[in-house]
């Protein structure tokens, strides 16, 4: 344990990885600080609350009545995020069930895992066709 996280070391390649232990009670704190903080989310903030309560950019746009286009604007910080949105956004949050299966985005971020590896860095740098490993640190 490092700082209240684990590192473990694949067994296959050596490289650390860092598990959070409860990443869905890390990610509620971070909400609750996000929503009770007095100032304007910033676009990164916008998107983690979105993706937390498990909504799709669609899906949310359409429930805050704005275009795809706007909602990309504001999560990519090319437009400010209206007060009134970031309001909305606070009660939208606080009223809806927390997400804490995260399967879905391991599967879309690095694939399924190859037959016979144990970590996803592995799976993911054998899709790309090298084995690369994270610095490490002493």
């Amino acid at each position: 344990m490092r700082h209240g996280l684990q590192v473990r070391k694949c067994q296959e390649c050596g490289a650390e990885e860092v598990a959070i232990p409860n990443i869905a009670e890390a990610h509620q704190s971070i909400t609750e600080i996000l929503v009770a903080r007095k100032s304007a989310f910033a676009a990164v903030e916008l998107r983690f609350l979105r993706q937390f309560r498990g909504h799709s950019s669609k899906d949310f746009a359409k429930t805050l009545g704005v275009a795809l286009e706007t909602l990309s604007r504001w999560e990519n910080a090319s437009r400010d995020i209206p007060s009134v949105v970031d309001r909305v956004v606070r009660l939208l949050v606080v009223n809806t069930p927390q997400r804490t299966d995260y399967s879905a985005d391991m599967s879309r971020i690095f694939g399924p895992r190859r037959e016979g590896t144990s970590a996803w860095h592995c799976a993911f740098a054998g899709m790309v066709g090298k084995r690369t490993a994270p610095p490490r640190t002493q």
